[in-house]
């Protein structure tokens, strides 16, 4: 996420990219009426007429549950990633996608990229209970994507640009953090409001940055970005630690949250010239999205 965490929620814009860590699911049917899951996170057998939607693999369960009448004997469905799922990242979009291509491969449906971009985000929405999409959108589309959820805009606007992820080292839920701030809507009147206009006015500002590759208007539009992260208090000491060393980094023009907040991981855009002061993750902006194989 880049800009319009929480404010994509309530009709305004939002901008994502996709990066280069892959999640690969592989899918083959079964004759025994069960669900065999296998990946990093460990592994998981029930029987497909009633898949486990509990963690840890809640997400692609619950994507299997769309494909119960055309697979009735059954699915092995193995998934290989490239990055951690407890770093966020969008990870969760990402296998939701992944799974639901293959399948949809595997039974000869083939959405259209609307079509899937919704039963996704249906997806998402039954496991956290709320979901933008955003994530998804930027996992089915690749590049750097300007997104709305309701009524929904889904625009490719770049294939990449020069960003930089530090993980904070903890990772907080997104239905949590969505809640909290959802509460504070509901407290404050139309402060929290009137931030979501303004989250909405720095994401379309930004569009226009990103697509004349104005990095240096950009930057400056992620910290503003990162202001109205504070205010709908879903900043913390450490995140804010990690943006002031981005910031105080020779050839960083901006900084901010990436994600719902309270933990995660912060990005920084610009040139970095010499070493960074923290680790940075191996991540940049992938110009692709979800690409389907058959293997017969």
């Amino acid at each position: 996420m880049l800009f319009g965490e929480h404010a994509v929620l309530h009709g305004h814009l939002a901008i994502a990219c996709s990066i280069d860590p892959r999640v690969t699911v592989r899918v083959h049917r079964r004759a025994d009426g069960d669900v065999h899951v296998s990946s990093a996170l460990g592994e998981c057998q029930s029987a497909m007429r009633a898949p486990d939607t509990s963690a840890p693999f809640q997400f692609l369960m619950t994507a299997v549950t769309d494909f119960a009448k055309q697979l009735p004997g059954g699915v092995t469905v193995h998934v290989q990633s490239e990055f951690r799922a407890d770093m966020g990242l969008g990870s969760s979009a990402a296998v939701t996608v992944a799974t639901y291509a293959a399948l949809d491969c595997l039974c000869g449906t083939r959405r259209v990229q609307d079509d899937l971009l919704m039963r996704c985000r249906a997806i998402v929405r039954r496991v956290q209970g709320r979901g933008s999409g955003t994530d998804v959108a930027a996992s089915i589309v690749g590049g750097v994507v300007a997104y709305r959820c309701e009524p929904m805009e889904i625009r490719r606007i770049a294939e990449s640009l020069p960003l930089h992820v530090a993980y904070s080292g903890s990772k907080e839920k997104t239905a949590v953090v969505i809640a909290k701030v959802e509460a504070l809507r509901a407290e404050s009147g139309d402060m929290v409001t009137q931030v979501f206009r303004e989250m909405d006015d720095v994401a379309r500002a930004a569009e226009a940055g990103i697509v004349r590759g104005d990095w240096r208007l950009v930057g400056d539009l992620l910290n503003r970005g990162q202001e109205r992260m504070e205010a709908i208090g879903v900043s913390t000491p450490s995140l804010e630690a990690l943006i002031n060393g981005f910031r105080g980094t020779p050839g960083i023009v901006g900084a901010k949250i990436s994600g719902s907040g309270l933990g995660d991981c912060v990005i920084g855009l610009g040139a970095i010239a010499g070493d960074a002061p923290f680790a940075l993750l191996p991540i940049q902006v992938s110009a692709r999205g979800v690409e389907v194989t058959r293997i017969c």
